[in-house]
């Protein structure tokens, strides 16, 4: 089973956020076995808070991304 994670996501020069706000990427970790596991879920383009509710909004489109990921614990057993 996943387990929640303090690490920290960060994509240069676009907006992420850690509850899946409109206009963002939302990012967050988790771990499982000694493995880092990375969620991205792109909300760019996206101009509703309430994006779950339509299910054919176009998104913007991303590519060649760059992102790094900060270890805040070291609680992997």
């Amino acid at each position: 089973m996943l387990k929640e994670s303090d690490n920290k996501i960060e994509i240069p020069g676009i907006e992420i956020s850690n509850n899946g706000s409109a206009r963002t990427v939302w990012t967050y970790a988790k771990q499982k076995d000694g493995y880092d596991v990375i969620h991205m879920i792109n909300l760019l383009g996206i101009e509703v808070s309430n994006w779950r509710v339509f299910a054919k909004f176009p998104g913007t489109q991303v590519s060649k991304l760059v992102f790094s990921i900060f270890a805040l614990s070291n609680s992997l057993t």
